[in-house]
């Protein structure tokens, strides 16, 4: 049930990033805190991301590092885990068939597949406190069945070593096309 599908590229584009971070700091308290949200806009171009504060005109390669004064923060979680699942060749997915998860956002149709990448091939390294490991990558993306746009990928971390002092890692992308720019 589960097949192989990959493209040869991603093409350049654009987002706002909205990182909202948790806590488990609190032995008082069950589960995990909100911290913070982070918003930075992330321009994916000739196979690299550059990042900006929202509405700064222009683009910097610094590591997303730069634009918080503390706590953990990633870089390369915009195009990584799609050029993992859809280029890379590594990912095994999975038919859902239709799905009207959209019909609230405006879309049409949307088809439903689900994914898995083994950490061998994930190439996701997580890194805390503590611990480095590699971990793999499950999830779900919807797509548009007519015109094959990306809709919505939630990516969770799988496998995640032991050694690792993290419970759960979740991505979750939202895809629209927009227009830039006046024209």
């Amino acid at each position: 049930p589960y097949t192989t599908l990959f493209r040869s590229h991603l093409p350049a584009y654009t987002c706002l990033e909205t990182v909202q971070r948790s806590t488990g700091r609190s032995r008082s308290a069950k589960g995990l805190e909100p911290l913070d949200t982070l918003r930075l806009e992330i321009l994916y171009t000739g196979d690299k991301e550059l990042y900006a504060s929202p509405g700064a005109r222009n683009f910097s390669n610094e590591h997303p590092r730069a634009f918080v004064s503390s706590g953990m923060i990633g870089d390369g979680i915009f195009a990584s885990h799609i050029h993992s699942i859809f280029v890379s060749e590594s990912a095994l997915f999975q038919w859902r068939g239709e799905d009207n998860i959209g019909h609230d956002r405006g879309w049409s149709r949307a088809v439903k597949y689900d994914f898995r990448i083994a950490p061998i091939q994930s190439g996701w390294i997580v890194s805390v406190p503590g611990g480095r490991g590699v971990v793999g990558e499950r999830g779900t993306f919807w797509a548009d069945p007519d015109t094959l746009d990306l809709l919505k990928v939630e990516i969770h971390a799988d496998e995640i070593p032991a050694t690792l002092a993290v419970e759960e890692i979740a991505v979750t992308l939202n895809y629209a096309r927009m227009r830039i720019g006046a024209d």
